[in-house]
């Protein structure tokens, strides 16, 4: 996956790999669930070799960003 400069401020749709769950589980139970699939739709608003950032919502001056490590991206489309 090759992303532009040019991109920066469009809105996409990113599939990714988390590690993190909420579920209330035993250690052996998370180990056996592996890592869960998010799809996330935002605006593209940074990204580097390591990590895209993603803007999900925006509000005046206040931006929700999420951060994703740049290898755990399995798809990203711009919308």
């Amino acid at each position: 996956m090759k992303l532009y400069k040019k991109e920066l401020g469009k809105v996409c749709l990113i599939t990714w790999s988390d590690a993190w769950t909420e579920l209330d589980t035993t250690l052996v139970e998370f180990l056996n669930q592996g890592f869960a699939n998010k799809e996330t739709v935002g605006w593209l608003e940074y990204f580097d070799k390591e990590k895209i950032i993603i803007c999900t919502e925006r509000s005046g001056m206040r931006k929700d960003l999420t951060m994703i490590p740049y290898g755990w991206v399995k798809e990203l489309s711009f919308l």
